[in-house]
Formats: structure tokens, C-alpha cells, sequence
């Protein structure tokens, strides 16, 4: 089997569930024909892709959390300032964004 090293970056859902798939299947094939090595070999990519799902899961509940602090933050300080656009792309940061990109203009 081959090896592979991950860094918390470089986690994706995606891979893990076609690693958890890939090893559910070798282990099938393994279990079937009687190859104790390849039923080995599945059970351990089987794991190794529901921890990869499990830690693209987390990367993205931790990113989410650091974009909405951000947001926080930004409406915080725009508020005591006075400066409405920040104030309100702390608020509304997608929304924003997508219309001063699409028409050009800026919210104020």
C-alpha cells in the first residue's frame, strides 16, 4: 500500500472519502478471495480516509469560526469608528464583496 503524508492543510473531504471507499473495497476483495494482506491493507486506507474526511471537517468548522470572528470584528470596529463600509462588510462580507465586484461601486 502506498504511503501518503498529509499536512492539516492539505486535507480534503473529497480525498478522504475516496481513500475510505478505496479501502472498503480492497478489504472487500480481500475478505472475499481469502488475501489477508489486502483485507489488511483496505481496513488501514478505510481509516486513514475517515480521518482525512474527519480533519478537512474540522479545518473547515475552525476556518469558519476565523472568518466569522473576523466579520465580528470588523463590524465592531467600523461601528465605533464610523466607517460604514467596514461596519458593514463585517456584517455582510459575501454579499458585499459580490456587489462591489459585479457593479463596481462601493457601499456606504
Amino acid at each position: 500500500m502506498e504511503t501518503w503524508l498529509l499536512t492539516f492543510s492539505s486535507y480534503s473531504k473529497a480525498s478522504g472519502q475516496y481513500h475510505s471507499l478505496k479501502g472498503t473495497v480492497v478489504e472487500t476483495v480481500g475478505d472475499v478471495t481469502g488475501e489477508k494482506s489486502w483485507s489488511e491493507s483496505g481496513k488501514q486506507e478505510h481509516a486513514t480516509g475517515e480521518s482525512e474526511y474527519k480533519a478537512a471537517q474540522a479545518k473547515g468548522y475552525a476556518e469558519g469560526t476565523l472568518d466569522r470572528l473576523g466579520g465580528k470584528k470588523d463590524a465592531v470596529v467600523g461601528a465605533v469608528s464610523g466607517d460604514r463600509e467596514q461596519e458593514v462588510s463585517g456584517v455582510y462580507p459575501l454579499s458585499i464583496r459580490s456587489f462591489q465586484s459585479l457593479t463596481g461601486r462601493f457601499v456606504r
